[in-house]
């Protein structure tokens, strides 16, 4: 009986073949962040809290010298921004898919 020799795929085809396929399968989406930022301004040296009204998840900061602050990494939701001494908002965060 004559021995049957089964060619094997080199490492470059089989590269190849894994990277078409992967091109070709679901699109992929990428999201950079599934958090957000808040940024506003208020009286200088007092305290911000930004609170999620559904889940009572809260973050506190401190605004600067010129009354700047930023509230990072916020989950989508929406937010009451207090200002300490006085001043409330409502903020809506939202992730987009465009």
């Amino acid at each position: 009986m004559k021995a049957r020799h089964t060619p094997r795929p080199t490492p470059r085809l089989l590269a190849c073949a894994m990277a078409a396929a992967l091109a070709m399968g679901e699109p992929v989406v990428m999201a950079q962040s599934t958090s957000a930022t808040v940024r506003g301004q208020a009286t200088a040296s007092s305290r911000v809290t930004a609170t999620n009204t559904a889940t009572g998840l809260t973050r506190s900061v401190q605004t600067d010298a010129n009354g700047n602050y930023t509230v990072a990494g916020l989950p989508p939701g929406t937010y009451r921004i207090d200002v300490e001494g006085g001043g409330s908002r409502t903020v809506a965060i939202v992730v987009s898919g465009r």
